[in-house]
């Protein structure tokens, strides 16, 4: 697990410093900006498998709950990610999770929910990333991202549960609803907002009645056309903060 950790760290950071030089030659002027994609999940929706296919699609790094819950609690590696940071993002990212904070009076007990903030805000600054779970949706918008949420009707969600568990019905019921209390809270306490409103997110996808490659293939589609709206505006913001 570390040695897979300390892997894609690497590689995400490589990129990065590939990215700033390029940009400072001027070259990624008018370029697409790379794939930036959260996926909210509801559990039993199919989203872990969607995920994936998009990753590969896209040829990005895929970052779950256990990655980013790693990263976030391993300080080495975590400071790899904050030194790949210039001064003026690092500032940034730790003035907008200050707020947070003081929004909800939180004490020193919360130092792990500040480091999950950080690196999932240094991923998605590294780019080439989709990051499932964790919230990574409601951080703010520093560079072109398109933000997912995969749902599917509460019988096909228990039916899979029951399916990848290999529990009861009453089991995967249980189940189902107590992810559904845990990441509602969650959502609330880290950022004040609300799990469910649909209003939150680019692109829903049910999966009642589309499978796996299809919602692979819309959501290639929509970053593709995100992307494609924001390039020159993203160039010429992320040329400028180097010069």
């Amino acid at each position: 697990m570390t040695h897979s950790i300390q892997a894609i760290v690497e590689k995400q950071v490589s990129r990065w410093y590939l990215e700033k030089a390029t940009l400072k030659d001027g070259y990624l002027k008018g370029h697409t900006p790379k794939p930036v994609i959260t996926i909210s999940r509801l559990l039993g929706s199919g989203a872990s498998e969607i995920a994936k296919g998009v990753a590969e699609e896209l040829d990005c790094e895929l970052l779950g709950i256990r990655i980013m819950d790693e990263v976030s609690r391993r300080s080495q590696i975590r400071k790899e990610l904050v030194d790949a940071m210039d001064e003026r993002m690092r500032s940034q990212i730790s003035d907008w999770i200050d707020k947070i904070f003081r929004r909800q009076n939180a004490v020193d007990s919360d130092d792990h929910y500040r480091h999950l903030l950080e690196v999932m805000n240094y991923f998605m600054e590294l780019g080439n990333v989709v990051l499932l779970g964790r919230g990574a949706g409601f951080m703010p918008k520093t560079r072109p991202r398109l933000d997912v949420r995969i749902v599917a009707p509460m019988t096909r969600r228990e039916q899979r549960v029951m399916k990848l568990k290999g529990c009861s019905h009453e089991e995967a019921v249980l189940t189902v609803n107590a992810s559904d209390t845990h990441r509602t809270q969650f959502i609330n306490y880290l950022f004040g907002e609300d799990w469910w409103d649909s209003r939150q997110y680019d692109l829903t996808i049910n999966t009642a009645n589309i499978n796996v490659a299809s919602a692979v293939d819309i959501i290639k589609s929509a970053w593709t056309s995100y992307a494609e709206r924001h390039r020159e505006a993203w160039s010429y913001e992320a040329i400028s903060a180097l010069s």
